[in-house]
């Protein structure tokens, strides 16, 4: 863990090539949902082998990708 982010490396094979990227994704990360991911790709905490990638629909391709996930914030809720 590195400045309250968890970084998780994945690699993809020649199984998951040319599928969305938030569905490979969610395949090889078991323990976060395809929305996760997707909102994570969106916000540019997703490097891939040709560099950062901002579009959950982009095809997968082979090789490494890394994933920062950042700490989940507590809920303060306000009573009324």
């Amino acid at each position: 863990m590195a400045g309250g982010q968890r970084i998780i490396d994945i690699r993809l094979g020649p199984d998951h090539c040319g599928w969305r990227l938030d569905r490979a994704l969610a395949a090889a990360v078991p323990t976060l949902s395809r929305e996760r991911i997707k909102a994570l790709i969106s916000s540019g905490a997703v490097e891939g082998p040709a560099g950062l990638v901002r579009d959950p629909s982009a095809r997968a391709a082979s090789g490494g990708y890394r994933l920062n996930v950042p700490e989940p914030k507590p809920a303060h809720n306000v009573a009324q």
